[in-house]
């Protein structure tokens, strides 16, 4: 099976570690490294941004220009700490520390 436009995307951003690309420069690359998986720029900043949107690459705004960047390393820990602030855990937190003061009178 073949990889998907994501994981290729990945790939090329991976390549320029570090150094924020356009939608229209991965587009080049994806085109250059992958011929035969090419698609027009539309198709890759949708998928850009819903890669944005699940975490798997950050953008940036300089003036009129959106860049994205593969994510580094340390982006887990940053996921970890938006799991612990998830409702279900603040919800849980609150019903504990509701519970504590009544136990302990």
């Amino acid at each position: 099976r073949s990889p998907g436009l994501e994981e290729l995307l990945l790939t090329v951003l991976g390549k320029h570690a570090g150094q924020p690309r356009t939608a229209g420069e991965v587009a080049g690359d994806l085109e250059r490294e992958y011929p035969e998986r090419a698609r027009d720029i539309n198709t890759v900043r949708n998928t850009l941004e819903r890669m944005v949107a699940k975490s798997r690459i950050e953008r940036t705004k300089q003036k009129n220009t959106v860049l994205y960047t593969a994510v580094t390393e340390s982006a887990p820990a940053a996921d970890d700490a938006a799991a612990e602030a998830s409702p279900t855990t603040e919800t849980a937190g609150a019903e504990e520390t509701e519970k504590v003061p009544a136990q302990a009178w």
